[in-house]
């Protein structure tokens, strides 16, 4: 039996608990449903019986867990789990397959990837159709060469951005236990990827490095944080092996060149330099300064309070939180805090929307289908920010924020209360019809105006409704609000 990504983590947590592990915990952390866990259950049962582990322990009411004498060889096994022993999802073998061919200095063909990924060559034919298609949206193309394989092209700020991405996929936040395991295809020879003049110690000694930079330039960055930071590196050393690095224009380097991220960015590059005897672009500094900037912490310097961006942005979240309280009927009793808090997370939202960097969000859909309210609610105010960056903001950073508005709603007791719904009634034509929304819309965000309607053909929508409002007499003498316009 193969454990797959979230069957591992799932695997690990129970490793590292102390006692039960509930299901409902289980169902939030991983945002799936109780019917997905209990199979994961299984499958981590099967899983343990074929290495001659006890099964599970399942107490009604209580939870799982494992026998505590056998965490530590299991959590070894983890570790070293080889491929005939993980199952790729088709999203991770998608992923691997552009990341393989981005630190490739090697031709590949389609009997490379189907060997490597245990799988038909028409799957593969399939995946490169797939990738294709989504590589355009980076604005990077996937060609066939019959001397050189696959190949990626395209500005090379577009492949990063694709990188960075298909990164994320491979190492989701809530996945961070099966690194071991991703870790030791980066280094073997024989594996998805290869990276021949990197020591496999480099990750261990980049986070690290990190962390002892943080406090000398005065910055805090989340755990995961640092992990994501030295994947992201090692992937940027290699690019830059392959002589494929980045352009910066002299202005955006100016607006970066007084920051402390770009200080700790070029204090790292400089070590690495020296260490792997690489000759590192300049440009290359500025590109890790916006990885930097856009990176998760756990709270803004003092000094930084006081900076243009953050006085910016601090304006912006007062109104989507104000935004937010008219539409969802409630109010925050702690603004101040609550602003604070997600002004911590706007900056670094707004710079990776600025500096393009994406990322997947791997509980985005759990959010719109198990939080829709909170989700759409979100998704009117997200106007306020997308002004300032000139740009949309995608559904991934979008459901990253409905999850601090539903944290902070949770936190204070208070629900989103549902919209009375509204059917509008007005003999006066479509464009008098349309006005007339739009101000009572203004006038009383705790409506829902589910359509206009004439004196004529309201009957067909009344049912729908909780009240009317109409500008003239109902004939029939249906109940209704009178307006004046």
């Amino acid at each position: 039996m193969a454990l797959d990504q979230r069957s591992c983590s799932i695997l690990n947590h129970l490793v590292h608990a102390d006692g039960y592990v509930t299901i409902p915990f289980l169902t939030e952390t991983f945002r799936v449903s109780r019917r997905t866990i209990y199979y994961d259950l299984d499958k981590i049962d099967d899983w343990l019986k074929e290495r001659g582990y006890s099964p599970l322990k399942k107490i009604r009411n209580a939870g799982v867990y494992l026998e505590e004498k056998e965490k530590r060889k299991i959590q070894e096994d983890i570790k070293t789990l080889n491929e005939r022993d993980y199952e790729y999802t088709t999203k991770e073998r998608q992923a691997w397959i552009i990341l393989h061919l981005m630190t490739t200095d090697r031709p590949v063909f389609i009997d490379d990837l189907s060997q490597l990924f245990r799988v038909s060559r028409n799957t593969i034919i399939e995946d490169i159709k797939i990738l294709k298609n989504r590589l355009d949206g980076f604005q990077v193309a996937l060609l066939s060469d019959r001397r050189k394989g696959y190949l990626i092209e395209g500005d090379e700020k577009s492949c990063r951005k694709a990188m960075v991405y298909y990164l994320s996929v491979i190492f989701p936040e809530h996945a961070w236990s099966v690194l071991e395991i991703n870790k030791q295809k980066l280094f073997r020879h024989e594996g998805a990827m290869v990276f021949p003049s990197l020591h496999p110690r480099v990750f261990d000694d980049l986070v690290h490095f990190i962390q002892r930079c943080e406090t000398q330039f005065e910055l805090e960055y989340t755990d995961d944080v640092h992990r994501q930071l030295a994947i992201r590196l090692i992937f940027i050393l290699r690019r830059i092996q392959l002589d494929r690095v980045v352009r910066f224009d002299p202005i955006e380097k100016d607006v970066l060149s007084d920051t402390p991220e770009k200080a700790l960015a070029q204090r790292l590059m400089e070590h690495l330099a020296h260490v792997y005897r690489l000759d590192i672009p300049d440009d290359e500094i500025y590109y890790l300064a916006t990885h930097f900037l856009g990176a998760r912490v756990n709270d803004l310097r003092v000094q930084e309070t006081d900076s243009r961006d953050i006085k910016k942005l601090a304006v912006i979240i007062k109104k989507m939180i104000d935004d937010f309280e008219k539409l969802a009927l409630v109010q925050f009793q702690d603004r101040e805090q609550m602003e604070r808090n997600m002004l911590i997370h706007l900056k670094s939202a707004y710079y990776r929307l600025i500096y393009d960097i994406q990322m997947i969000n791997p509980v985005a859909e759990q959010v719109i289908e198990h939080y829709p309210e909170i989700y759409h609610l979100t998704e009117k105010v997200i106007h306020r920010l997308e002004a300032v960056v000139q740009k949309p903001v995608p559904e991934n950073e979008i459901a990253f924020m409905a999850l601090h508005f539903g944290g902070w709603l949770r936190r204070e007791g208070l629900r989103v209360r549902k919209k009375s719904k509204v059917l509008v009634v007005c003999a006066n034509g479509v464009g008098t019809s349309r006005m007339l929304q739009q101000q009572l819309e203004e006038w009383f965000p705790s409506i829902e105006i589910i359509r206009t309607a004439t004196t004529r053909n309201y009957h067909q929508y009344k049912h729908q409704a909780d009240f009317i409002i109409s500008t003239t007499p109902l004939a029939d003498g249906d109940p209704s609000v009178s307006a004046r316009f």
